[in-house]
């Protein structure tokens, strides 16, 4: 509970409310996020999704798992499905375990454990998931293009990847919650030095 001394009875009831609301959306997210993934690949790139959850949502996941693939000109067979849910696996996994992390980074805060060693950890957990996603990420969009479009007619197929600001922005925000952490870090050991002075 140190640092707490700082915030009032309102600040903490309303850290514990808003961490609260948080952690149910980090619960739902590990466990919609898998089942989303398997839905789109059980169908791809939109057939069953289309009909039964409409169009919105088909784009929605078109978006989220096949942005940056060249069009895709035939059916996708039953083991293309399967390597592409195999390659998907890379960017579900970073975003899994970034989930994880803040799901736990907010159980503390929603216990009131805001200022600790252990939340620095988690923030820098945090920001390097997101760091190596964004680096795993070209090879992701490179490996998934070449699977989706094995099939495709001659001069159609095509192994791209897609660098570009959004790119750029994730890295940069990731090191901004690395350095974040650190001096969370920094901070935290100089507090607990002082104690021991004293």
């Amino acid at each position: 509970m140190h640092g707490l001394l700082f915030l009032g009875r309102n600040s903490m009831n309303k850290i514990q409310f808003v961490s609260q609301i948080l952690l149910w959306v980090f619960r739902a997210l590990l466990i919609l996020l898998p089942l989303s993934l398997l839905l789109f690949w059980v169908d791809a790139p939109n057939g069953l999704i289309k009909s039964t959850l409409g169009e919105g949502w088909a784009s929605f996941l078109a978006i989220n798992y096949m942005a940056s693939t060249p069009p895709v000109l035939h059916t996708l067979s039953a083991t293309t499905k399967l390597c592409g849910l195999l390659i998907s696996l890379i960017p579900l996994s970073i975003n899994m375990l970034t989930a994880y992390f803040l799901l736990k980074l907010f159980k503390n805060y929603a216990a009131l454990n805001i200022f600790s060693l252990e939340n620095a950890h988690f923030i820098k957990r945090t920001g390097w998931t997101i760091f190596i996603g964004q680096i795993l990420r070209p090879i992701h969009d490179a490996m998934l293009s070449a699977i989706v479009t094995w099939n495709n007619p001659p001069g159609h197929r095509l192994m791209t990847i897609m660098l570009d600001k959004t790119n750029l922005a994730f890295v940069a925000c990731a090191l901004m919650i690395i350095l974040v952490s650190w001096i969370m870090t920094e901070a935290y050991q100089e507090q607990e030095t002082s104690k021991l002075i004293v």
